[in-house]
């Protein structure tokens, strides 16, 4: 017998993008989410340097800085227009603007989170939220019960 298989998702591609860590691929992960309901970037930050950098001392290696890699991984039929869009969201057409490319993959599995997990946080929210407020009534705030 053949196990199930997990949902995936169509073909995808893979949407890449490098530059200096001056807060552009947190401010593009957040406008992907709000403006295009993309919740699939993933960030890291790592060192290095550019083809136009100065060589360093002794015509050696120029010296590193702090770079972001974002990656995210989109439906292939809006590849071209997300592409697009990060590609003047990030302002990459500037003098070290960054790279950017994308590459093709078979697919993608599908993460999702069950209805009831958002549910259970709600209802843990609003518990902790009535356990605050009834200590509260009853005189614990914060420098009420401080010995003099």
């Amino acid at each position: 017998m053949t196990p199930p298989m997990s949902p995936v998702a169509n073909a995808s591609k893979l949407i890449t993008c490098s530059f200096t860590d001056d807060g552009r691929a947190q401010n593009l992960i957040k406008a992907l989410k709000e403006e295009k309901g993309i919740f699939t970037a993933n960030m890291y930050q790592c060192r290095g340097f550019g083809a136009m950098d100065k060589p360093g001392r002794l015509r050696r290696l120029p010296q590193p800085h702090s770079v972001r890699v974002l990656t995210v991984v989109v439906p292939e039929e809006r590849a071209d227009e997300l592409f697009s869009y990060i590609w003047t969201t990030a302002e990459m057409d500037r003098p070290d603007g960054g790279l950017i490319y994308q590459t093709p993959l078979n697919g993608a599995t599908l993460f999702t989170l069950p209805d009831e997990a958002d549910e259970e946080r709600r209802e843990e929210i609003r518990r902790d939220s009535e356990t605050e407020r009834r200590g509260t009534e009853r005189g614990s705030a914060p420098g009420r019960n401080r010995p003099a």
